[in-house]
């Protein structure tokens, strides 16, 4: 038997902006909901930029404060991730140490480096042995 087939996504989720378009013109009047904007990203599954330039050329008229609102939150969003990122980073680099298994920090005393790289784990699955096949 051959692979089951996935079934497609709604076509209106499949258009491209000139079918979104013709297809929007009569999907407007029958919207009842308060947020067009909202409702057309939602419909068509676009983000509310795209949504906001059909809807202007559909001669949709949409508050510019309510834009430049959106705009900012996205900068905001934006910005607040670049910055966790940045505090991982250097949360990572913090720990940093120049060994690359536990028995060397263990020989060099660095108790913190033996700790972090038992919190770790082994790095590959060689490093797995309980080190019976050292000479001493």
């Amino acid at each position: 038997m051959g692979r089951k087939k996935k079934p497609l996504p709604p076509r209106v989720k499949r258009m491209r902006r000139q079918g979104q378009l013709a297809s929007a013109q009569s999907w407007l009047p029958k919207y009842s909901g308060k947020n067009v904007l909202k409702g057309y990203c939602k419909h068509f599954g676009v983000d509310w930029r795209c949504a906001a330039a059909e809807l202007q050329m559909l001669g949709v008229k949409i508050d510019p404060a309510y834009l430049a609102m959106r705009k900012r939150t996205d900068a905001e969003k934006t910005r607040q991730i670049r910055e966790r990122t940045q505090r991982q980073e250097a949360e990572e680099n913090a720990h940093w140490h120049p060994y690359t298994d536990p028995f060397t920090a263990y020989l060099a005393g660095d108790l913190a480096a033996l700790h972090d790289l038992e919190q770790r784990g082994p790095a590959n699955e060689d490093d797995v042995s309980d080190r019976g096949d050292l000479p001493f």
